[in-house]
């Protein structure tokens, strides 16, 4: 009985070890949800959360191997956390119809020369680091909504194993999955307020999902140490040219100011997107869609994008796909290597805490 014992107790441990770790970060954004309506904090939860959690790792409160875990399943399945709010598009089928060539234009143009300026900036800057360092060295409603978060589920699940054997860009599950969810809703007549019904629960765990950066910030402490120069000035330039160009852009071709509002935050990945929105006015449904759109096209054009500008350092390929594409191009990045995936992930998590942080300063400055 002993020895059966012994050997069942580290089974249940490996398996209920994630479940236990997301219910901690579950938990810590609830609690970064109170702090923030209770003490009227001008920070969003998951932001608030995230920093708590990277000072609670940092003074060793909690050992990294409590949240590893449940950070990898988080991160891993980010993607799905937003699947709902993309199939929103299926309540701007109207405004798609006359601004989409539009809105797509400003995307394609900004995201272009968001992850051209970052590549090229960080690539400058990169080498001279290496420079100065190699110097000093040398049925019902609520049964509709059950089922429709199944579907989702199993559709992105499905979606996202079919991905990993092919690796071809129609199949990625952010854009394969919303298009099969939103043709399901349409020839359904299924309403989009159905399909939220529980499938709200996986846009709020992005919550949480935020709160998972502290992991991979902390154990790049000594990359951010090493290049924050770099890191520096891609995250700075990606700010500025993704939000000056989308909104500029826009407003050439005369998109409405919800249209803008929403662009403005399309170029950072969509936990901090739809944080950042909120001071600015966007429309979170059309923010989501945008972010996809930005996210896709970027990883499309970004090998050869770099190319034509003889962009060489892993580093400046990392930076310009973690800016200009965020989630898409970080996975794109991993592809290439090590290095640039992590340098994507960086610029990826700082670009976005930057923007939620200047939200305010964009509006005032651009609005």
């Amino acid at each position: 009985m002993a020895v059966a014992l012994r050997r069942f107790t580290p089974v249940l441990i490996s398996r209920i070890q994630v479940p236990v770790q997301v219910a901690l970060y579950v938990g810590l954004f609830l609690f970064a949800q109170w702090l923030v309506e209770v003490w009227n904090l001008p920070l969003p939860a998951n932001l608030v959360g995230m920093l708590m959690m990277l000072a609670l790792i940092v003074c060793r409160v909690i050992p990294l191997k409590w949240v590893r875990a449940g950070s990898r399943w988080l991160l891993a399945e980010m993607l799905l956390f937003f699947v709902p709010a993309v199939v929103a598009v299926v309540n701007y089928a109207q405004l798609l119809m006359v601004d989409g060539w539009r809105i797509f234009l400003v995307i394609a143009i900004s995201t272009s020369l968001v992850l051209g300026a970052t590549a090229l900036v960080v690539d400058k800057v990169y080498r001279y680091e290496l420079a100065r360092e190699a110097g000093r060295r040398v049925v019902s409603n609520f049964q509709l909504s059950i089922l429709c978060l199944l579907i989702t589920l199993g559709l992105y699940y499905a979606n996202k194993k079919l991905y990993r054997r092919f690796r071809k860009l129609p199949l990625m599950p952010l854009l394969l999955t919303p298009i099969l969810l939103v043709a399901m809703l349409v020839f359904g007549h299924i309403s989009y307020q159905n399909y939220m019904g529980e499938a709200h629960w996986l846009l709020w765990l992005l919550g949480p999902a935020t709160i998972a950066f502290a992991v991979p910030v902390y154990d790049n402490l000594n990359v951010i140490k090493r290049h924050w120069m770099s890191l520096s000035a891609g995250v700075i330039t990606a700010t500025v040219v993704a939000v000056t160009s989308s909104v500029w852009l826009a407003r050439l071709f005369t998109l409405s100011d919800e249209i803008q509002r929403s662009l403005a935050v399309r170029s950072i990945t969509t936990p901090f997107a739809l944080a950042a929105a909120k001071p600015l006015g966007g429309q979170p449904e059309l923010v989501a869609l945008f972010v996809v759109v930005t996210g896709v096209f970027g990883m499309a054009i970004g090998d050869v994008l770099f190319l034509r500008l003889a962009i060489r350092e892993g580093m400046a390929k990392g930076a310009g796909f973690g800016a200009g594409s965020h989630g898409a191009g970080t996975a794109r990045s991993y592809e290439l290597g090590p290095q640039e995936g992590v340098v994507a992930s960086l610029v990826m998590m700082f670009s976005g805490i930057l923007m939620v942080l200047l939200a305010p300063v964009v509006k005032w400055l651009m609005f």
